[in-house]
């Protein structure tokens, strides 16, 4: 719309001196860059959409990693359950070896205390 002292506010579309033929093309013309401005701001609205849509792909990419990194933690924390097992079964196995060298050493001991009353007896009787 003209303001009342005939400046030029809206580019070309506006002239001085208004008649009824320039005022309709003056609001055709504002009708034109408005359509422009709108088809303007549209093209804003779709690029704008492609970035969201861009983003909500980073988005499903980074969660699909993250399930990823969460399936290796619990692979990972299974592994060192089996770890902790199999250490936990080879403690009990070395107990029991060493229960084992234990008796072993008792048996050679009292053995060895038979030899010593053996030889004691055998020096009895060869005296």
């Amino acid at each position: 719309m003209l303001d009342r002292t005939n400046t030029t506010r809206i580019g070309q579309c506006t002239q001085p001196h208004p008649t009824n033929t320039t005022q309709i093309g003056q609001k055709t013309c504002l009708i034109g860059q408005t359509q422009h401005e709108l088809d303007r701001v549209h093209g804003l609205i779709l690029q704008t959409q492609h970035e969201l849509d861009s983003v909500h792909g980073l988005i499903g990419q980074t969660q699909h990693e993250l399930d990823s990194v969460h399936g290796l933690i619990g692979q990972t924390k299974h592994d060192l359950d089996s770890v902790h097992s199999l250490i936990l079964q080879t403690k009990h196995e070395l107990d029991s070896v060493h229960s084992l060298i234990l008796q072993t050493q008792h048996k050679l001991d009292s053995v060895h205390g038979l030899m010593g009353q053996t030889q004691h007896e055998l020096d009895s009787v060869h005296a």
